[in-house]
């Protein structure tokens, strides 16, 4: 696993080879061989990264990527995930990311998402490097059986949380739409008083917990359960609400 000196010197370099360009998340990792999994474990989000490493994170301008360019942060956001990322995690993807697009601003590009859909799959098609996103595009339209729908408005979809619960030297991180049910069924199953340290309000509950999982997976012991530092829990509580 690369440390964080090693990435922060990678950023500079990768920047260097694009002509003093700040990369993006998705062209670094694709540059460099890191993997986002070693990045979110240091940083929560790219652009913290980009800063600690002397740069200036670049802010997306509508025009400032060309069509291939935003498809193919749709392509490898679409790998990550493993299916094709509906508004709430395009939005999700732009709150831990400064440089992704807005969703609406995609959209406005490519228009709805059946329109979308057909133009990053004529995209994938161009290269064998995408055959798993292929996979995921040629699934979605053969499982539907009244094509794909665009997604429901953003504002229609209920609030969830990811909580972060202490137990003596462990914490535990999990998902509820309704934390203080969830607390107390925790605390009836456990034999030792647990201490709810923070909660972050989400519309992707699982996009979320998914994410803290895999940050520190290496500090993961049991389960949902982690054995983390004092800095680990601070980065945790930098998080109030993630729309």
């Amino acid at each position: 696993m690369a440390g964080k000196q090693e990435i922060l010197r990678s950023i500079q370099a990768t920047a260097e080879q694009l002509g003093g360009v700040t990369p993006g998340r998705a062209k670094f990792v694709e540059l460099s061989g890191i993997s986002e999994y070693e990045i979110g474990s240091y940083w929560p989000r790219w652009s913290d990264a980009v800063v600690e490493a002397g740069l200036v994170p670049k802010q997306f301008v509508t025009m400032k990527y060309t069509d291939d360019e935003l498809l193919e942060l749709l392509a490898n956001l679409t790998r990550r995930l493993g299916h094709f990322p509906v508004n709430n995690e395009l939005r999700i993807e732009r709150s831990l990311d400064a440089q992704f697009p807005n969703q609406k601003v995609i959209h406005n590009r490519f228009g709805a998402k059946r329109t979308l859909v057909s133009k990053l799959a004529t995209y994938v098609e161009q290269s064998e490097e995408w055959e798993d996103v292929k996979v995921i595009l040629n699934t979605m339209v053969n499982e539907s059986v009244t094509g794909i729908q665009d997604d429901i408005e953003f504002e229609t979809f209920s609030v969830g949380y990811v909580y972060l619960i202490k137990m003596d030297k462990w914490h535990k991180i999990g998902k509820t739409n309704d934390i203080l049910r969830r607390t107390g069924e925790i605390r009836l199953t456990l034999p030792e008083q647990e201490t709810l340290v923070h909660t972050i309000a989400t519309v992707d509950p699982s996009g979320i917990e998914s994410y803290w999982h895999r940050r520190f997976d290496s500090r993961r012991r049991n389960g949902e359960w982690f054995l983390l530092s004092a800095t680990d829990v601070k980065e945790f509580r930098k998080w109030r609400k993630i729309s």
